[in-house]
Parts: C-alpha cells; sequence; structure tokens
C-alpha cells in the first residue's frame, strides 16, 4: 500500500471556494513508490515530460498547493524546483538524508554503493556548494542528473566509477521516438548520457577508466571546460559532445572507433589534435559532410593534427573553418591524398608516396613542406609532389 501525504487545508470561512497557496519548497517528504522510483514531471500531469527519476528514499522538499494533487518538488530546502510530483508518491520524512547536511566543504570524495541513490552521499541542501567531486562505484543516468545540479562545480573525477543504464531508463528508451542515443538497441556497461553535463561551469573532468561511449552533446557549451581526460576505453564520441567548449588539446585513447558529428565543433582554443594511438577505417574529415568515421567540426584555430592509422584515403578537410592549421601529421597508411593543401607542413609516416587522385582539378598540394620519413623513398615523393611551390626534407 502507498503511504500518502497527509496535508491540511485551510479555507477561509469567508469564501465558497478553496483558495490555492502556496509556499516554499520548504516541505520534508520521502519519495516512496512500490515500483521503486517515481518521475518527476515538467507540469503538474502525469503526460508532462518527464524530467528525471527519482528513486524510493530520497528525500525532497515540497511545495504546498491546496488546489492540487501534484506538488512542485526541489532536492534543496527553498532550493530550484525541479518538477511535478504526484503527492500519493511522497511520505513525510521523519529522518534527514543520511549524506552529512552540515557539511560545508567544497571538496568532496565519495563511494556511491547503490547506484541510483548518490544524495545519500552528498550533502543535498548544499550542492551549489561543491567545487570539486571524486566518486567511485557505480552510478546510473538518475546519479549524473543530480550531478548536473552542482551549479558551481569545477573539478570532476569519475575514473574510477562506472555509468550504467538504469531498468527504467532503457525502458523509457526504447518507448522513445526521438533520435540520438536512441538508436541503439542497448547501451554500453559504461556510458556518459546525452547532455549530461551540458552548459555547466566545469573546468576539468576526468572520465571513467572504462567508458565506452560519450552521448550527443554531453559537454555541450560547458565554455569553461580546458582539460577533458577520456578515459583508457572509449570507441564512440557522439556528436556535438564537446562543441563549443574551451579544450586546448586532446589526446585520443587508441580504443577510439568513430567521431560523429562536429563533436568538437566551434572551439577556438583548440591547437592541438592527436589521434595518432587510434586506428579508424576510410575517411577522417574536421569539417563534416559525408560518411565519415571521424567528424570534428569548424576548428578556426587548430594548429596540429596527428592522423589516425587505418586510413587509406585523405579526404578534403581544409578550408576557412580551420585556416590556422599548419601541421599535419599523415597516417602511414594512407595511399590516396584527396585535398587541397596550402602553405603547410606535412609529415609522412609511409615509405612510398601517396598518390593524388583528387575529387576534382580544383585540388592540389602547394607551398607546402614535405617532411619525408628517415626510411622513406625520397623519390617516389619527389615524383608526386615536387613543384607548386613545395619543398620536400626528408629527416634524418
Amino acid at each position: 500500500m502507498k503511504h500518502k501525504l497527509l496535508v491540511l487545508l485551510f479555507t477561509s470561512t469567508m469564501s465558497l471556494v478553496a483558495k490555492v497557496t502556496y509556499a516554499q519548497c520548504d516541505i520534508a517528504a520521502n519519495i516512496e513508490d512500490p515500483d521503486g522510483y517515481v518521475n518527476v514531471r515538467s507540469d503538474a500531469n502525469s503526460k508532462a515530460n518527464i524530467v528525471t527519476t527519482l528513486n524510493s528514499g530520497t528525500t525532497v522538499y515540497y511545495e504546498y498547493n491546496s488546489n492540487s494533487k501534484w506538488y512542485r518538488i526541489s532536492l534543496e530546502k527553498s532550493g530550484s524546483p525541479l518538477g511535478y510530483v504526484h503527492s500519493s508518491r511522497l511520505a513525510p520524512a521523519m529522518t534527514t538524508d543520511s549524506a552529512d547536511n552540515s557539511a560545508t566543504n567544497s571538496t568532496l570524495n565519495i563511494v556511491v554503493k547503490e547506484p541510483g541513490n548518490i544524495l545519500k552521499y552528498l550533502p543535498m541542501d548544499k550542492l551549489s556548494d561543491i567545487i570539486s567531486l571524486t566518486i567511485s562505484g557505480q552510478m546510473y543516468e538518475t546519479d549524473i542528473a543530480i550531478i548536473k545540479m552542482c551549479t558551481n562545480l569545477q573539478y570532476l573525477n569519475m575514473a574510477n566509477a562506472t555509468i550504467s543504464e538504469s531498468p527504467e531508463g532503457c525502458q523509457r528508451r526504447k518507448n522513445s521516438s526521438i533520435i540520438g542515443d536512441f538508436e541503439y538497441p542497448h547501451m554500453p556497461d559504461c556510458y556518459i548520457p546525452s547532455h549530461a553535463f551540458s552548459e555547466m561551469n566545469l573546468t576539468e573532468v576526468v572520465l571513467p577508466k572504462t567508458v565506452k561511449f560519450i552521448g550527443h552533446s554531453a559537454f555541450y557549451n560547458c565554455t569553461s571546460l580546458q582539460k577533458v581526460d577520456l578515459g583508457e576505453s572509449l570507441t564512440i564520441i557522439e556528436r556535438s559532445a564537446f562543441a563549443k567548449t574551451s579544450l586546448s588539446e586532446i589526446k585520443f585513447p587508441k580504443t577510439l572507433k568513430q567521431i560523429k558529428g562536429e563533436a568538437f565543433h566551434k572551439i577556438s582554443t583548440l591547437r592541438v589534435i592527436d589521434l595518432s594511438n587510434c586506428h579508424m577505417e576510410e575517411f577522417f574529415n574536421v569539417i563534416g559532410g559525408g560518411e565519415v568515421n571521424a567528424e570534428i567540426g569548424c576548428l578556426p584555430n587548430l594548429e596540429t593534427i596527428y592522423m589516425p592509422q587505418g586510413m587509406t584515403t585523405f579526404s578534403p578537410f581544409v578550408n576557412m573553418d580551420c585556416s590556422g592549421l599548419k601541421n599535419v601529421y599523415v597516417g602511414k597508411d594512407v595511399k590516396v591524398m584527396n585535398a587541397s593543401l596550402n602553405n603547410m607542413n606535412l609529415y609522412f609516416q609511409s615509405e612510398m608516396a601517396p598518390e593524388l587522385n583528387s575529387f576534382s582539378h580544383f585540388e592540389e598540394i602547394k607551398n607546402c613542406t614535405i617532411y619525408v620519413p628517415k626510411d622513406g623513398n625520397i623519390t617516389s615523393y619527389y615524383a608526386k609532389f615536387n613543384g607548386n611551390g613545395n619543398k620536400i626534407i626528408q629527416l634524418k
């Protein structure tokens, strides 16, 4: 039997109709539902969009409304409203949350032993005080939604944590028609959900060592984000994952197979991209367009790029969107150059020079310095690249 929250309805004896009375979200209650969780809605009805889910046992604060069975709730006393929960899912809170609500430390190191219950380990009424957070243990996507409420969080270390999809989250995703991560029948055993940390004030992030998938727009518009550790197991970075951040250099793990949809679009601070440890097949593309395995985005100040291994065709990618590019390290497997390159340093790794097989006669390599590897065939490079103002140098 569900516990129902008992409320006193105060009405004026001078009126025949009960007046709607509101208070701040300052009345404590516990989430209680036989399903183990409750949906938090964007509006006061059962058909409104689901903002997030909260597990049974979570302490919240609600705003009493005498004219509705839907109460607006907050995770902090008198804090910003999170959404709406039906009053039948609220039970009077007799005790405080197990986290130390008196804590004032801005730096926390927690171990989450129960996925879906991160509020047991955080000072619920002081989330905005947390500046540095290190998390170990297992989390669900609902825990990530709570971390996003740490509005002043700058440093986040999840190296020894895992983030998996809750059973409820999996079912909602399968029932949704929204295009995105929903196209995947099974989420990896460790992943970053879509929009997980978008528009936060983070400056540095260490992702789980075992993370395999970063959802679309996961760190979108985190304009202060300067440094990110991508872990040791990452295979896919979804579209716009790090767009509009302040990253200046990125090194990718060797497990990476695909970068999708302008994942690093419009980052004016990005100077270096290092994919030299990665193995990707076929095409690479900085500015986007076509079916490619690596699609980075508009990078006006990119200076150096280390190409991945495994790609046999070097596709067009240089135009006004990456006009600052000066150094390109071409992977050893490239056999065909389909690119217009001008005034650049090209560092080749293959013994024989790639073929010049342009998509159109407008594409050519000119005014570039061609660096031939120490064991490379200097004759083949002269045959392919001599002329057009190019300078050819063999490394010693």
